[in-house]
């Protein structure tokens, strides 16, 4: 009787939220523990509706977004009751103990050794946290969304200093995050299923790899969120040898290898490579496409479906430019970028950026 009233009064915390009450919810997700004190999730991340894992409604996460309102009531000029903050730091300080207590039961148990792993992240335990994240991955190899969260958390912090121009400290997280591309292939060496980084994933790593690439030039550093598409042409977590973010229109015309000095190609004939994640445009914008080649080549040419024709390259010795307006509306879900070639050559990179 105790777990199920323990269970409906989590259930009660999730429709408190739902109508935006959030104090109400912590009252009832604190029952909800008195009651069954065993259930860990309760604690770190009850999920109330199995459809929408973003959803939370454990007792730290309310408690953190009991914080996230009284921060947005003080940005809005609110005075907020010294009382009030005295009694969620309490109530965040237990939880924290709370947490503590769960560590052992962690090792094997792969959605709270996850749930510790967040909690670390947002009370700025990061090594910690780390080491949590890094033993979920041990329990579930194979789950990219475990993997976007070890690169997204190198990158928000890589992302703090580089904001604060902080550059030095900036790059010791940029190395650890491009690492796990090779730690994600090696995890794949024993998958009969490999898996790939997803477009979020990408993301992250394409503006850590180009901040890598151009850390001596912050000319070009200024323009990082401009990038819509930055090429990482080592990268080949599923081991088929193909470049992650590229496929191949015809193989047998083409054969493209993800290597350290760039896209390999051999070619037997005029074909493309074209995107796995589409780069995303926005209608009225400029763009400026460029693609450096080891050497030189008699034809490459691109194509943006939608947006812009087959269209020839202005060429700088082995570097090719192109420019062009987004008149279009594009699509949402992305543009499908083309690169046409016809001999043999090594693209060693390909940069997709808004220029005005």
């Amino acid at each position: 009787m105790n777990f199920n009233t323990a269970s409906a009064h989590a259930q009660k915390a999730y429709e408190h939220v739902k109508d935006n009450n959030i104090d109400e919810a912590i009252e009832s997700i604190n029952k909800a523990i008195n009651l069954d004190g065993y259930n860990e999730k309760y604690i770190t991340g009850f999920m109330p509706v199995p459809a929408r894992p973003d959803i939370k409604t454990g007792l730290a996460d309310l408690l953190f977004a009991k914080n996230d309102i009284l921060r947005q009531k003080e940005q809005t000029g609110e005075k907020i009751p010294e009382s009030e903050m005295q009694v969620l730091q309490r109530q965040l300080s237990q939880v924290n103990n709370n947490i503590m207590k769960l560590e052992k039961k962690a090792e094997n148990n792969l959605s709270l050794s996850s749930n510790i792993a967040s909690f670390c992240f947002r009370t700025g335990q990061t090594d910690k946290g780390l080491e949590y994240l890094k033993n979920s991955i041990s329990l579930f190899p194979f789950e990219p969304s475990l993997w976007h969260s070890k690169i997204d958390i190198h990158y928000q912090l890589m992302r703090k200093h580089f904001n604060d121009e902080d550059y030095e400290n900036a790059m010791e997280y940029i190395e650890p995050a491009l690492g796990v591309i090779d730690e994600a292939k090696e995890t794949n060496k024993k998958n009969m299923n490999p898996f790939i980084f997803n477009a979020d994933t990408i993301e992250l790593l394409e503006k850590m790899q180009f901040i890598n690439d151009y850390i001596d030039n912050l000319d070009e550093l200024m323009a990082i969120n401009e990038i819509v598409h930055y090429t990482i042409p080592y990268m080949d977590v599923n081991l088929d040898t193909i470049p992650d973010q590229w496929r191949i229109s015809d193989t047998t015309l083409l054969n493209a290898v993800a290597d350290k000095e760039g896209i390999k190609i051999k070619a037997t004939g005029r074909t493309y490579i074209y995107t796995q994640y589409h780069p995303k445009f926005k209608q009225g914008k400029e763009y400026r496409i460029e693609v450096k080649l080891k050497e030189p080549v008699d034809y490459l040419k691109y194509y943006i479906s939608g947006i812009k024709g087959a269209t020839s390259f202005n060429q700088e010795e082995n570097i090719y430019l192109s420019e062009f307006l987004v008149k279009n509306e594009p699509n949402e879900n992305g543009n499908q970028l083309r690169i046409y070639v016809e001999s043999d050559c090594t693209i060693e990179n390909i940069l997709v950026k808004e220029i005005k």
